[in-house]
Protein backbone atom coordinates (compact mmCIF):
# COMPACT_ATOMS: atom_id res chain seq x y z
CA UNK A 1 0.00 0.00 0.00
CA UNK A 2 2.86 2.35 0.88
CA UNK A 3 4.54 1.77 -2.47
CA UNK A 4 1.25 2.29 -4.25
CA UNK A 5 0.64 5.64 -2.49
CA UNK A 6 4.14 6.81 -3.30
CA UNK A 7 3.63 5.88 -6.95
CA UNK A 8 0.37 7.86 -7.10
CA UNK A 9 2.02 10.88 -5.51
CA UNK A 10 4.96 10.67 -7.92
CA UNK A 11 2.66 10.39 -10.95
CA UNK A 12 0.53 13.31 -9.80
CA UNK A 13 3.61 15.44 -9.22
CA UNK A 14 4.89 14.71 -12.72
CA UNK A 15 1.48 15.51 -14.24
CA UNK A 16 1.23 18.69 -12.18
CA UNK A 17 4.68 19.81 -13.23
CA UNK A 18 3.89 19.13 -16.90
CA UNK A 19 0.65 21.13 -16.69
CA UNK A 20 2.40 24.05 -15.01
CA UNK A 21 5.18 24.08 -17.58
CA UNK A 22 2.66 23.92 -20.44
CA UNK A 23 0.64 26.74 -18.88
CA UNK A 24 3.72 28.87 -18.47
CA UNK A 25 4.75 28.34 -22.07
CA UNK A 26 1.25 29.07 -23.36
CA UNK A 27 0.78 32.18 -21.26
CA UNK A 28 4.13 33.80 -21.68
CA UNK A 29 5.63 32.54 -24.90
CA UNK A 30 5.83 35.23 -27.56
CA UNK A 31 7.06 35.16 -31.09
CA UNK A 32 10.74 35.93 -31.24
CA UNK A 33 11.45 39.41 -32.55
CA UNK A 34 13.54 39.71 -35.68
CA UNK A 35 16.92 41.25 -34.92
CA UNK A 36 17.11 44.97 -35.56
CA UNK A 37 20.19 44.22 -37.65
CA UNK A 38 17.92 43.05 -40.49
CA UNK A 39 16.13 46.41 -40.69
CA UNK A 40 17.01 49.75 -42.16
CA UNK A 41 15.42 52.51 -40.11
CA UNK A 42 15.47 56.18 -39.29
CA UNK A 43 15.04 57.98 -35.99
CA UNK A 44 13.22 61.30 -35.71
CA UNK A 45 11.87 62.98 -32.59
CA UNK A 46 12.93 59.94 -30.57
CA UNK A 47 10.72 57.66 -32.72
CA UNK A 48 11.71 54.92 -35.15
CA UNK A 49 10.44 54.41 -38.70
CA UNK A 50 11.25 51.16 -40.51
CA UNK A 51 12.50 52.03 -44.02
CA UNK A 52 13.57 48.66 -45.42
CA UNK A 53 15.15 45.25 -45.04
CA UNK A 54 18.82 44.41 -45.33
CA UNK A 55 20.26 41.40 -47.15
CA UNK A 56 19.69 37.83 -45.96
CA UNK A 57 16.54 38.75 -44.05
CA UNK A 58 14.36 35.87 -42.73
CA UNK A 59 11.08 34.97 -44.42
CA UNK A 60 9.09 35.34 -41.20
CA UNK A 61 9.38 38.84 -39.79
CA UNK A 62 8.44 40.04 -36.31
CA UNK A 63 9.10 43.77 -36.08
CA UNK A 64 10.41 44.82 -32.66
CA UNK A 65 8.40 47.47 -30.84
CA UNK A 66 11.56 49.14 -29.56
CA UNK A 67 14.83 49.79 -31.37
CA UNK A 68 17.73 51.62 -29.73
CA UNK A 69 15.48 52.26 -26.71
CA UNK A 70 13.01 54.18 -28.89
CA UNK A 71 9.48 53.15 -29.95
CA UNK A 72 8.92 51.89 -33.48
CA UNK A 73 5.90 53.89 -34.67
CA UNK A 74 5.81 53.62 -38.47
CA UNK A 75 6.57 51.51 -41.52
CA UNK A 76 7.81 53.83 -44.24
CA UNK A 77 7.07 53.93 -47.97
CA UNK A 78 8.32 50.98 -50.04
CA UNK A 79 9.87 49.40 -46.92
CA UNK A 80 9.09 45.77 -47.80
CA UNK A 81 8.12 46.23 -51.45
CA UNK A 82 8.75 43.16 -53.63
CA UNK A 83 10.50 41.27 -50.83
CA UNK A 84 10.05 37.51 -50.40
CA UNK A 85 8.76 37.55 -46.82
CA UNK A 86 6.00 35.03 -46.04
CA UNK A 87 4.63 36.45 -42.79
CA UNK A 88 4.93 39.60 -40.72
CA UNK A 89 3.88 40.58 -37.20
CA UNK A 90 3.51 44.33 -36.76
CA UNK A 91 3.71 45.45 -33.11
CA UNK A 92 1.04 47.55 -31.43
CA UNK A 93 3.46 50.49 -31.23
CA UNK A 94 3.11 51.08 -34.98
CA UNK A 95 0.51 53.67 -35.99
CA UNK A 96 1.03 54.05 -39.74
CA UNK A 97 1.94 51.94 -42.77
CA UNK A 98 3.27 53.99 -45.67
CA UNK A 99 2.49 53.93 -49.39
CA UNK A 100 3.62 50.77 -51.25
CA UNK A 101 5.02 49.36 -48.01
CA UNK A 102 4.25 45.73 -48.91
CA UNK A 103 3.44 46.20 -52.58
CA UNK A 104 4.00 43.06 -54.68
CA UNK A 105 5.14 40.87 -51.80
CA UNK A 106 4.03 37.82 -53.73
CA UNK A 107 4.98 35.28 -51.04
CA UNK A 108 3.30 37.09 -48.16
CA UNK A 109 0.60 34.82 -46.66
CA UNK A 110 -0.21 36.22 -43.21
CA UNK A 111 -0.13 39.71 -41.74
CA UNK A 112 -0.74 40.54 -38.09
CA UNK A 113 -1.49 44.25 -37.90
CA UNK A 114 -0.94 46.58 -34.98
CA UNK A 115 -4.03 46.89 -32.78
CA UNK A 116 -3.36 50.64 -32.66
CA UNK A 117 -2.91 51.17 -36.39
CA UNK A 118 -4.43 54.40 -37.74
CA UNK A 119 -3.66 54.38 -41.45
CA UNK A 120 -2.65 52.14 -44.35
CA UNK A 121 -1.13 53.95 -47.31
CA UNK A 122 -1.83 53.91 -51.04
CA UNK A 123 -1.14 50.52 -52.67
CA UNK A 124 0.33 49.29 -49.40
CA UNK A 125 -0.63 45.65 -50.03
CA UNK A 126 -1.35 45.74 -53.77
CA UNK A 127 -0.63 42.45 -55.57
CA UNK A 128 0.09 40.47 -52.42
CA UNK A 129 -1.30 37.53 -54.35
CA UNK A 130 -0.75 34.90 -51.63
CA UNK A 131 -2.25 36.91 -48.76
CA UNK A 132 -4.98 34.92 -47.01
CA UNK A 133 -5.11 36.34 -43.48
CA UNK A 134 -5.43 39.94 -42.33
CA UNK A 135 -7.66 41.63 -39.73
CA UNK A 136 -8.23 45.36 -39.89
CA UNK A 137 -8.08 46.83 -36.35
CA UNK A 138 -10.83 48.89 -34.76
CA UNK A 139 -8.50 51.91 -34.63
CA UNK A 140 -8.06 52.16 -38.41
CA UNK A 141 -9.30 55.48 -39.80
CA UNK A 142 -7.98 55.47 -43.37
CA UNK A 143 -6.77 53.19 -46.13
CA UNK A 144 -5.32 54.57 -49.34
CA UNK A 145 -6.40 53.90 -52.91
CA UNK A 146 -5.55 50.41 -54.19
CA UNK A 147 -4.57 49.38 -50.67
CA UNK A 148 -5.52 45.71 -51.18
CA UNK A 149 -5.97 45.64 -54.95
CA UNK A 150 -5.20 42.26 -56.54
CA UNK A 151 -5.03 40.39 -53.24
CA UNK A 152 -6.53 37.48 -55.13
CA UNK A 153 -6.26 34.87 -52.33
CA UNK A 154 -7.99 36.93 -49.64
CA UNK A 155 -11.29 35.09 -48.85
CA UNK A 156 -13.08 37.68 -46.69
CA UNK A 157 -12.66 41.09 -45.14
CA UNK A 158 -14.29 42.89 -42.21
CA UNK A 159 -14.35 46.69 -42.41
CA UNK A 160 -14.27 48.27 -38.91
CA UNK A 161 -16.58 51.10 -37.86
CA UNK A 162 -13.61 53.43 -37.43
CA UNK A 163 -13.01 53.43 -41.19
CA UNK A 164 -15.70 55.89 -42.30
CA UNK A 165 -14.76 55.77 -45.99
CA UNK A 166 -13.70 52.81 -48.15
CA UNK A 167 -11.36 54.40 -50.65
CA UNK A 168 -11.37 54.03 -54.46
CA UNK A 169 -10.05 50.70 -55.78
CA UNK A 170 -9.35 49.59 -52.19
CA UNK A 171 -10.25 45.94 -52.90
CA UNK A 172 -10.40 46.00 -56.66
CA UNK A 173 -9.83 42.67 -58.43
CA UNK A 174 -9.71 40.66 -55.21
CA UNK A 175 -10.94 37.69 -57.22
CA UNK A 176 -10.99 35.26 -54.28
CA UNK A 177 -13.09 37.50 -52.04
CA UNK A 178 -16.37 35.76 -51.14
CA UNK A 179 -17.72 37.79 -48.21
CA UNK A 180 -17.49 41.41 -47.07
CA UNK A 181 -18.82 42.66 -43.74
CA UNK A 182 -19.00 46.42 -43.20
CA UNK A 183 -19.49 47.64 -39.63
CA UNK A 184 -22.08 50.20 -38.58
CA UNK A 185 -20.14 53.45 -38.64
CA UNK A 186 -18.77 53.25 -42.17
CA UNK A 187 -20.42 56.04 -44.20
CA UNK A 188 -19.28 55.75 -47.81
CA UNK A 189 -17.97 53.32 -50.42
CA UNK A 190 -15.92 55.03 -53.10
CA UNK A 191 -15.49 54.47 -56.83
CA UNK A 192 -14.63 50.93 -57.92
CA UNK A 193 -13.84 49.91 -54.33
CA UNK A 194 -14.84 46.29 -55.01
CA UNK A 195 -14.71 46.30 -58.79
CA UNK A 196 -13.81 42.93 -60.26
CA UNK A 197 -14.43 40.89 -57.11
CA UNK A 198 -15.99 38.26 -59.33
CA UNK A 199 -16.52 35.60 -56.63
CA UNK A 200 -18.09 37.93 -54.07
CA UNK A 201 -21.14 36.03 -52.80
CA UNK A 202 -22.26 37.89 -49.67
CA UNK A 203 -22.07 41.47 -48.52
CA UNK A 204 -23.30 42.73 -45.15
CA UNK A 205 -24.10 46.45 -45.09
CA UNK A 206 -25.01 48.77 -42.19
CA UNK A 207 -27.55 51.55 -41.83
CA UNK A 208 -24.72 54.10 -41.46
CA UNK A 209 -23.91 53.99 -45.19
CA UNK A 210 -25.00 57.29 -46.81
CA UNK A 211 -23.10 57.11 -50.09
CA UNK A 212 -22.11 54.40 -52.55
CA UNK A 213 -20.25 55.72 -55.58
CA UNK A 214 -20.81 54.60 -59.14
CA UNK A 215 -19.30 51.24 -60.12
CA UNK A 216 -18.32 50.38 -56.55
CA UNK A 217 -19.41 46.80 -57.20
CA UNK A 218 -18.84 46.58 -60.94
CA UNK A 219 -18.44 42.98 -62.19
CA UNK A 220 -19.63 41.57 -58.86
CA UNK A 221 -22.28 38.87 -59.15
CA UNK A 222 -23.37 39.08 -55.51
CA UNK A 223 -25.71 36.32 -54.35
CA UNK A 224 -26.77 37.69 -50.95
CA UNK A 225 -26.98 41.33 -49.90
CA UNK A 226 -27.84 41.86 -46.24
CA UNK A 227 -29.00 45.43 -45.60
CA UNK A 228 -31.33 46.97 -43.01
CA UNK A 229 -34.81 47.84 -44.24
CA UNK A 230 -35.29 51.52 -45.16
CA UNK A 231 -31.52 52.01 -45.38
CA UNK A 232 -29.62 53.91 -48.07
CA UNK A 233 -27.72 50.74 -48.93
CA UNK A 234 -30.95 48.82 -49.56
CA UNK A 235 -32.28 51.56 -51.83
CA UNK A 236 -29.01 51.86 -53.73
CA UNK A 237 -28.79 48.15 -54.50
CA UNK A 238 -32.45 48.05 -55.53
CA UNK A 239 -31.98 51.00 -57.87
CA UNK A 240 -28.92 49.34 -59.36
CA UNK A 241 -30.81 46.13 -60.12
CA UNK A 242 -29.32 43.88 -57.48
CA UNK A 243 -32.24 41.57 -56.84
CA UNK A 244 -30.94 39.19 -54.19
CA UNK A 245 -31.79 41.44 -51.29
CA UNK A 246 -32.09 40.14 -47.73
CA UNK A 247 -33.55 42.66 -45.30
CA UNK A 248 -32.11 42.52 -41.80
CA UNK A 249 -33.52 44.19 -38.69
CA UNK A 250 -31.63 46.77 -36.70
CA UNK A 251 -28.97 46.77 -35.44
CA UNK A 252 -27.27 46.35 -38.77
CA UNK A 253 -24.37 43.95 -39.29
CA UNK A 254 -21.08 44.74 -37.64
CA UNK A 255 -17.67 43.40 -38.41
CA UNK A 256 -16.61 40.07 -36.99
CA UNK A 257 -14.20 40.52 -34.13
CA UNK A 258 -11.60 38.23 -32.76
CA UNK A 259 -12.46 36.07 -29.72
CA UNK A 260 -12.79 38.05 -26.52
CA UNK A 261 -9.81 38.02 -24.19
CA UNK A 262 -12.31 37.03 -21.48
CA UNK A 263 -12.58 33.60 -23.08
CA UNK A 264 -8.83 33.15 -22.84
CA UNK A 265 -8.93 34.30 -19.22
CA UNK A 266 -11.72 31.82 -18.45
CA UNK A 267 -9.64 28.99 -19.90
CA UNK A 268 -6.70 30.15 -17.80
CA UNK A 269 -8.85 30.15 -14.65
CA UNK A 270 -10.09 26.63 -15.42
CA UNK A 271 -6.53 25.36 -15.85
CA UNK A 272 -5.41 27.08 -12.64
CA UNK A 273 -8.41 25.52 -10.86
CA UNK A 274 -7.44 22.05 -12.09
CA UNK A 275 -3.89 22.63 -10.91
CA UNK A 276 -5.18 23.69 -7.49
CA UNK A 277 -7.32 20.53 -7.26
CA UNK A 278 -4.33 18.41 -8.25
CA UNK A 279 -2.21 20.06 -5.55
CA UNK A 280 -4.91 19.44 -2.93
CA UNK A 281 -5.16 15.79 -3.96
CA UNK A 282 -1.39 15.38 -3.72
CA UNK A 283 -1.31 17.01 -0.28
CA UNK A 284 -4.21 14.87 1.01
CA UNK A 285 -2.59 11.69 -0.27
CA UNK A 286 0.69 12.69 1.31
CA UNK A 287 -1.02 13.44 4.64
CA UNK A 288 -2.88 10.13 4.48
CA UNK A 289 0.34 8.31 3.77
CA UNK A 290 2.08 10.03 6.69
CA UNK A 291 -0.86 9.19 8.97
CA UNK A 292 -0.71 5.53 7.94
CA UNK A 293 3.01 5.50 8.68
CA UNK A 294 2.40 7.03 12.08
CA UNK A 295 -0.38 4.57 12.95
CA UNK A 296 1.78 1.65 11.86
CA UNK A 297 4.64 3.02 13.91
CA UNK A 298 2.41 3.25 16.99
CA UNK A 299 1.01 -0.24 16.47
CA UNK A 300 4.52 -1.64 16.15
Amino acid sequence: MRKFSKAIILILCVVLLSIMMSLALTSYATEEETSKDFFAYTISDEKVTITGLKENYPSNIVIPSIIDNKPVVAIGENSFKQTTITSIVIPDSILTIGDYAFNSCKSLVTVSLSKNLNSIGTSAFTACVALTTITLPETLTSIGENAFKLCVALPNINIPASLTNISPYAFEACRGLTEVTIANGVESIDYLAFNGCITLETINLPSSITEIKESSFLSCDIETINAPSNSYAKTWFEENDYTNMNMTPEPSPTSTTSPSPKNDNMLLFVIIGLIAVAIIVVVLLYMKNMKNKKNKSVSD
